[in-house]
């Protein structure tokens, strides 16, 4: 079976890593009848940028696994805000895909929407179309997408194109597949949700035990908080909120933040918290730290605000925490994440309701949680590698069936 594997994104990230490079070369050690290409087409400036990545994948260090990089690709920067623009680029890709995809491929997996609509138009070759987020609502609820503009109109068609025209659609959670349920034939859905190498996120006793020491956060409750703040820094008020409340309600909480983010931008983050400077540390790991500098934490953490699609939302960083041990305090619009915690106890909601009752300690004395190794199991067996890559062999084979 040969897989063309479709993609736009930057290769360079962890995200690339750890939901695409991961899961291939585990389906391509246990299954010797399967073989991938992945090809990437972005934009020409980016080429020295990914070259790292390109010359990994080529050295065959993953096996029967090619890599086609194509910089042909356009800027993006005004694609959400003209109809136009965005068919043009619809059109332009399916192009590249007619020219490039060769016609010997088993099935297109195709990662988010323009490569999956470039690839329906271009090619015969049945399609599975990988959603991993509702697009369109969420670039909505970023502003970069205009609600009722014929351009968000034009995004919603493609949506519903994708969906009707992919053999299979795969979904990062129950209520991606609720919203797509009333689109397209609940029979082509599958629920295959954001991965994690459990092997990259183990605890470290020891790690932790020097970093608690060295960062003065010995007999303090360490919350860990990792990644961005979102693209279009979304998620900022939201985490404002949530710490200031959880700071109100015990001062012996202090934040690891594990982050890219600038030090200024933290501490607006914290405006209102006393001795705010005093209450956080920064650091910036490489992707192979994250597991230990988890480690160092008690609490994993995230917030967003309410967005129209917050009841699908989940979060990378949430499923790193669990499979490090950490149990995991959210606001109710992580929705997903929110979902799971109540139906395995794997944390805490932190709701509208409670916000209104106030800062207090009987607050505190709920946050009753299990030991690390409840949540790590729970990692294990429903978001690591080996169990989503036998789900996305069982859908290549639903798309040719």
């Amino acid at each position: 079976m040969r897989i063309t594997y479709l993609t736009i994104e930057d290769i360079s990230t962890g995200l690339f890593q750890t939901q695409v490079l991961d899961i291939i070369s585990e389906i391509c050690n246990n299954r010797y009848d399967i073989e991938y290409e992945i090809l990437v087409v972005n934009r020409p400036w980016f080429i020295l940028k990914h070259m790292k990545k390109i010359k990994e994948i080529r050295s065959n260090s993953i096996p029967r696994v090619s890599i086609k990089y194509l910089p042909f690709l356009p800027p993006l920067r005004h694609a959400l805000s003209s109809k136009l623009y965005s068919s043009l680029f619809t059109i332009w890709l399916s192009v590249i895909y007619f020219l490039f995809v060769r016609r010997d491929s088993s099935i297109l997996h195709c990662r988010s929407y323009w490569p999956t609509k470039a690839a329906l138009i271009a090619t015969n070759i049945p399609v599975l179309f990988d959603m991993r987020s509702l697009w369109t609502l969420e670039n909505i609820s970023m502003d970069l997408l205009q609600p009722n503009s014929k351009c968000s109109e034009y995004w919603y068609r493609m949506e519903l194109n994708c969906l009707k025209g992919a053999k299979i659609s795969t979904c990062v959670s129950s209520g991606m597949i609720d919203y797509c349920e009333k689109i397209t034939n609940r029979k082509t859905l599958r629920l295959i949700p954001i991965s994690v190498k459990i092997s990259s996120f183990k605890f470290s006793e020891s790690f932790r035990e020097k970093m608690r020491d060295s960062l003065g956060f010995v007999g303090k409750t360490v919350l860990v908080y990792s990644g961005s703040f979102g693209q279009a820094n979304i998620n900022f008020f939201a985490l404002r909120k949530f710490f200031s409340f959880l700071f109100a309600s015990n001062s012996n909480f202090r934040i690891l933040f594990l982050t890219g983010e600038k030090e200024e931008k933290i501490i607006r983050m914290l405006e209102g918290v006393d001795n705010c400077k005093e209450k956080f540390a920064l650091i910036r790991p490489s992707f192979n730290q994250m597991g230990d500098w988890l480690s160092v934490g008690d609490i994993g953490v995230h917030a967003l605000p309410k967005q129209l699609d917050f009841a699908t939302r989940l979060g990378t960083k949430v499923v790193e925490y669990w499979a490090n041990g950490l149990p995991v305090i959210v606001n109710e619009y992580v929705g997903a994440a929110a979902q799971l915690i109540n139906e395995n106890e794997l944390g805490f909601v932190l709701n509208e309701e409670i916000y209104l009752q106030g800062p207090s300690n009987d607050f505190v004395n709920k946050l009753r949680f299990n030991e690390r190794g409840h949540q790590s199991s729970f990692a294990n067996r429903t978001f690591s590698t080996n169990v989503l890559s036998d789900l996305y062999i069982k859908a290549y084979l639903d798309c040719l069936s």
